[in-house]
């Protein structure tokens, strides 16, 4: 899934020519990135061609409706922040936006040319009815196709690509914080991006968390934090789920994408959390015992809330099993090696847990935590 909002600023020869000075076009630029950076999830990429007066959100994993909320909350924080200027602003400062969304398991760089560019065409349909702060969806039911001159303008072969966070580009003196890169290189971010998350849970893929390790920066920021702390690993599996399809048909995934989201409103932001063999969630943390146990005991009994409207099921449960040890060791390689073995304790847990009545965290521990690694 990929969702791809592009915005652009209203008039922005008149910014320009109304502040009598170049810089407030870069500075309305500067407060749309930061806009976009702030309610939008880290995996946003953001790309300005050289000179544009717009700025290009790809957002993977998102729905229309999340990126549609994401421009309403740009349009409204640009009309009441205006720019950072000493002078008063003389020509309003607003922005009209046009969002695009397909569903796919892999995209194609002409799929994303062609996102782009009906975004693009999406603003000029809804200026035709409203010339300032307008929003409009792409509706069509095939993708637009640009013509070269429209291709080069929208997408050429060099981009201003943002890898930045908020707190960088605030500190930039007025730049957007962003660099040139080849436009090969933002697709083939946004590619990866997309392929690393599961489409029913919005989780990570194990796969993609454990392939090629060494280029991992989600296993190396991990590794980084335990060197000085422990590291937790939680296997969470709801309770019954087969039985559950069974009798009141096919609600799994619905039941898994809100355990997910459950889950993920509790874990911090150096944890790592993937799904597993469809119905189980692996979390990894740079924690003690006890932390990662209180975390899935918030977890499980946030779960318990969860109603399925006319689905009639029971409540829904989660089981958990949590392994904690010592890690020395500064190789990626071995510290992804020792994850597993954590994930083979964790099950047995888990097992615990299940045999002894579920809906239910059971620690491996007993009495002492087992050192790993070198």
């Amino acid at each position: 899934m990929l969702a791809i909002p592009l915005i652009d600023i209203d008039g922005m020869k008149k910014v320009n020519d109304s502040n009598k000075s170049h810089s407030a076009g870069s500075n309305a630029i500067r407060l749309l990135v930061k806009s976009i950076k702030k309610h939008s999830a880290d995996e946003t990429i953001i790309i300005r061609p050289e000179q544009a007066a717009y700025v290009i959100a790809l957002m993977p994993n998102k729905s229309i409706e999340e990126a549609n909320k994401v421009g309403i909350n740009i349009q409204n924080d640009i009309k009441e922040s205006g720019l950072d200027l000493e002078a008063n602003l003389k020509y309003p400062l607003t922005v009209s936006i046009g969002t695009c969304n397909i569903n796919k398991i892999t995209y194609t760089p002409e799929d994303i040319i062609q996102m782009i560019h009906s975004s693009n065409m999406s603003i000029k349909e809804a200026r035709k009815e409203k010339s300032q702060n307008s929003f409009k969806e792409f509706s069509g039911m095939e993708l637009l196709i640009p013509e070269k001159n429209a291709r080069e303008k929208i997408f050429p072969e060099k981009l201003m690509v943002n890898f930045e966070t908020v707190d960088k580009i605030q500190k930039n003196n007025g730049n957007v914080g962003v660099e040139n890169l080849d436009t090969k290189i933002a697709l083939k971010e946004v590619m990866n991006t997309i392929a690393s998350k599961d489409e029913i849970t919005g989780l990570y893929r194990r796969s993609f968390v454990y392939n090629f390790p060494e280029n991992n920066r989600l296993l190396n920021n991990l590794l980084s934090k335990t060197n000085t702390r422990k590291l937790s690993v939680a296997v969470i599996d709801v309770d019954g789920l087969g039985k559950m399809n069974l009798k009141y048909g096919p609600v799994g995934d619905k039941v898994m994408k809100l355990v997910s989201e459950m889950a993920m409103k509790h874990c911090g932001v150096n944890d790592i959390m993937y799904s597993h063999a469809g119905d189980e969630i692996i979390v990894l943390s740079p924690s003690n015992n006890k932390e990662i146990v209180t975390l899935c005991e918030k977890i499980r009994k946030d779960v318990m809330n969860i109603v399925l409207e006319n689905d009639g099921t029971k409540p829904i449960t989660v089981s958990a099993g949590t392994r904690t040890a010592n890690i020395k060791t500064n190789n990626i390689k071995e510290f992804s090696s020792i994850i597993e073995k954590l994930i083979d304790d964790a099950d047995k847990g888990l097992y615990k847990a299940k045999t002894s009545g579920k809906n239910k965290v059971q620690s491996f521990e007993s009495l002492k935590e087992i050192k790993l690694g070198r």
